[in-house]
């Protein structure tokens, strides 16, 4: 996305779902291999004849510094480099040569640069310079500083900053980078605000944050129209999302992980019209409750997956979200959940539903009445719930109407 790599001719076509048939296409093709879907994203590699063949076929326009004395002879787009002894200026220097026409920096983890002085010294100095500049990867980096020089970079789409724990501060002028649609801060824990003007960052499709901020401010995040996807990592201070959601209209993935005192959702969630997938985890405190009120039986949504994993305070589901999701959820997720008691009664009301994981939930003990009514239900997974493998072991007509049923305890399974 970021280089302009993805094209349709239908307007209306997200570039999120381009990128995701080109993603399906190409492992259909054999060029990914060991290919897994864990529900809300992918792991995958490169064939190693493909990545040869990928590799010979861009000599052109990319390069991959792995030794000191590497010379660079043409124009290239491209750089990166992963060698552990190679001289930080001597690869700065080479990309600096060519920085009319490069798209791309990707830097190597801290570990392996062992000079993250030499990159800050480079972003002040000479990053002004790379007028083109698509994509910068800083991950890892430990900066201490980021410059004010980045904001000059017009043409930049992707900036990934995450793992800087040494980073401090994310300057206002990051907000100037007008066309920039994906930015990186997860991790980034000593981060104490996000930058005030960040609601000006009107191409973001994507954002990741850590902060050790108590609230989002509602002129900030809420107000990214054009955000795809949310992710809320790791934020030990934080309190509440912002409750002025709703301005987040194209939000299609939220996902809150670590975040040890967050208690609830913000009722404005319900405003989120396209979300399509909502992912919470290691969130200790958070109670999920939304109760379904009289002037919210109309409301309809659009969410597919539903996922939640370790969650020590839950013991009610957001009915609200559920109920208004009855025509569009196709797979929920709950996993080491182990205040649960009950699943809610109104889960039968989830006719598009098509697969259900439910593992170590210690206190279920049966599942709802009214199961059977999910006829569009094509797998049901139970993983160490004692209890409530032995009712369904007990009471196999109640999940007869299921294709495949797999009850996994510690030592043997079932499928049905």
């Amino acid at each position: 996305m970021a280089l302009g790599l993805l094209k349709t001719n239908d307007k209306t076509e997200e570039l999120e779902d381009i990128a995701d048939q080109y993603m399906q296409v190409l492992w259909s093709m054999g060029f990914l291999v060991d290919f897994l879907d864990h529900g809300f994203y992918w792991t995958f590699k490169v064939h190693d004849l493909m990545h040869d063949l990928a590799i010979s076929m861009t000599k052109g326009e990319s390069a991959f510094i792995n030794f000191g004395s590497q010379k660079v002879d043409r124009k290239l787009r491209h750089f990166s480099h992963g060698d552990t002894e190679l001289c930080g200026e001597e690869f700065l220097q080479l990309i600096v040569d060519n920085s009319r026409s490069v798209r791309s920096i990707v830097f190597p983890a801290a570990e392996k640069y062992r000079d993250a002085p030499v990159i800050g010294s480079f972003i002040s100095k000479d990053i002004s310079k790379f007028k083109y500049l698509r994509l910068l990867d800083l991950c890892d980096i430990h900066v201490q500083v980021l410059s004010d020089s980045i904001s000059t970079l017009r043409h930049l789409r992707y900036l990934d900053l995450a793992w800087n724990d040494a980073l401090k501060k994310i300057l206002e002028s990051i907000c100037e980078i007008q066309k920039l649609q994906m930015l990186r801060l997860r991790g980034c824990s000593e981060i104490k605000n996000l930058p005030n003007n960040i609601r000006k960052m009107i191409c973001l499709r994507y954002l990741e944050i850590t902060t050790q901020e108590e609230f989002l401010p509602e002129n900030g995040i809420g107000c990214l129209s054009s955000l795809q996807r949310l992710h809320v990592v790791g934020c030990k201070s934080l309190l509440s999302l912002c409750e002025g959601m709703q301005g987040l209209k194209s939000l299609r993935k939220l996902f809150l992980t670590r975040n040890p005192v967050i208690s609830s959702l913000p009722d404005t969630i319900k405003y989120l019209k396209k979300l399509e997938t909502l992912a919470i985890g290691s969130c200790p405190k958070i109670n999920l409750k939304m109760e379904l009120l009289e002037e919210d039986r109309e409301l309809r949504l659009s969410l597919k997956k539903f996922i939640i994993v370790n969650l020590e305070s839950l013991v009610d589901m957001p009915q609200l979200l559920l109920q208004a999701s009855t025509d569009t959820l196709k797979y929920m997720q709950i996993e080491d959940c182990e205040k649960l008691e009950a699943l809610p009664e109104s889960l039968q009301n989830l006719t598009s539903l098509e697969k259900l994981e439910i593992t170590r939930c210690y206190e279920l003990s049966s599942l709802p009445e009214g199961i059977e009514h999910l006829t569009s239900l094509k797998e049901l997974k139970i993983t160490e719930c004692p209890a409530l493998i032995e009712s369904c072991r007990n009471d196999e007509l109640k999940i007869a109407h299921v294709p495949v049923v797999h009850l996994i305890d510690h030592d043997t399974s079932f499928y049905g």
